[in-house]
């Protein structure tokens, strides 16, 4: 059985910040627009397949530098409470720069573990859990020998990258689940809110977008 049935079990291992944001955003599910819900239980059929077949989700952003990263990294989380062990979470970009570390605190202020080198384009460990981590994060291109080659389905989370890779021939399923990008607030007063609303958008929606998985692989 790939599917473990005990949430609670599953939460216990999670860093005890990181746990109590989990249970307040799993209970804001009306908080989510329709238009999105639409996008996330279309999602959701496709990650409830992994209950007999691995999965590859690979989260797309023109710099692979916050969105991607971030909605990565919960997807790894989401997959992992979910006992969705057959899906693996990757992230890639239409041009290398670097994770934002403006991205990594928002991260941290939620109860996420983080490890940045400091480095032009460190290869960030995120932990959320004693001995859990999602995949490396680090800038690099969709197509990187890192990423799933094939058969992989291709979340796209920004409209550029939507626009600028309108083909990607590997994939076997392409999502559109766009998010505006917090860096119109960099260097403001609104930073950090802009940096925490993205963050609490995409794990309120990628825990919603599992759960409903979870539902339909139970059936």
């Amino acid at each position: 059985m790939l599917l473990d049935t005990g949430l609670a079990p599953k939460l216990e291992t999670l860093n005890p910040l990181l746990r109590e944001t989990i249970t307040k955003l799993q209970a804001e599910t009306e908080r989510i627009e329709p238009d999105r819900l639409a996008i996330l239980d279309g999602l959701a059929g496709l990650i409830a397949e992994s209950a007999t077949r691995r999965t590859d989700l690979l989260f797309v952003c023109t710099h692979n530098s916050r969105r991607s990263h971030v909605t990565m990294v919960w997807a790894a989380v989401a997959a992992h409470i979910y006992g969705f062990d057959q899906v693996e979470t990757y992230s890639g970009g239409t041009a290398v720069t670097a994770f934002n570390m403006r991205a990594i605190n928002a991260l941290r202020r939620v109860g996420f573990e983080v490890e940045a080198p400091e480095t032009p384009n460190p290869h960030v460990r995120v932990d959320f859990g004693p001995g859990l981590s999602a995949n490396p994060c680090y800038s690099k291109l969709y197509d990187d020998p890192a990423n799933p080659q094939a058969d992989y389905v291709a979340i796209m989370t920004c409209a550029e990258a939507d626009a600028e890779c309108p083909y990607l021939p590997a994939a076997r399923e392409r999502v559109a689940l766009r998010y505006r990008d917090p860096n119109y607030a960099d260097d403001t007063a609104e930073e950090v809110a802009a940096y925490d609303h993205l963050v609490s958008t995409a794990g309120r929606e990628l825990l919603y977008c599992f759960a409903e998985a979870k539902k339909l692989a139970t059936r």
